[in-house]
């Protein structure tokens, strides 16, 4: 009876051993399934925000690219966010995208400044070129014929009253400045 009750005592402790293992066998799963699905979003991430800098790295003609942009402000954000972890760390993707993302966009934007300073410099020493073209004189430069000249003339005088270089306030302005004495 004493051994039946020994072996009892010790088939519930091995049993409740055992409940124990499997219970903090099922939580190191649950934690090791919520790591994978973890890392899977971080590399979903990442393969976001790196396709979000191949694109605006493409578009380098832009001076505001808005594919880098977006990849600093949502995939970048984004990473602090999914990547928060309760022991303070973050993993460097989010630490580093930002600035990664603030360096390419800036390199990106600076080179897009530069080569519309470049293509406008041409354009208008293409501009320059193109004005000393001789051009002939046909057809010539006909003047209307003088009543035509006195009509126009005759209609500009309901104007000549209109005087648009100065007013008698700013005549007082300038003289005010002009005054040494003040």
């Amino acid at each position: 009876m004493e051994q039946a009750s020994e072996r009892r005592f010790e088939k519930e402790a091995a049993d409740v051993a055992r409940e124990q293992s499997r219970a903090a066998e099922q939580d190191r799963l649950r934690i090791l399934d919520n790591l994978v699905v973890k890392e899977e979003r971080l590399q979903g991430l990442i393969d976001r925000f790196n396709a979000l800098i191949d694109q605006g790295s493409q578009q380098s003609d832009q001076v505001t690219n808005e594919a880098l942009r977006s990849a600093r402000r949502d995939a970048a954000d984004e990473f602090r966010r999914v990547a928060a972890n309760p022991y303070g760390r973050q993993p460097v993707a989010a630490t580093t995208a930002p600035m990664v993302a603030d360096f390419v966009l800036a390199s990106v934007e600076n080179s897009a400044v530069r080569d519309a300073a470049e293509r406008s410099f041409m354009d208008t020493e293409h501009l320059v070129d193109i004005s000393h073209i001789p051009f002939p004189d046909s057809p010539p430069i006909v003047y209307p014929d003088a009543a035509f000249w006195r009509k126009i003339s005759k209609n500009r005088t309901k104007w000549a009253s209109v005087d648009l270089s100065s007013n008698p306030t700013e005549e007082k302005i300038i003289k005010a400045l002009d005054d040494p004495n003040n």
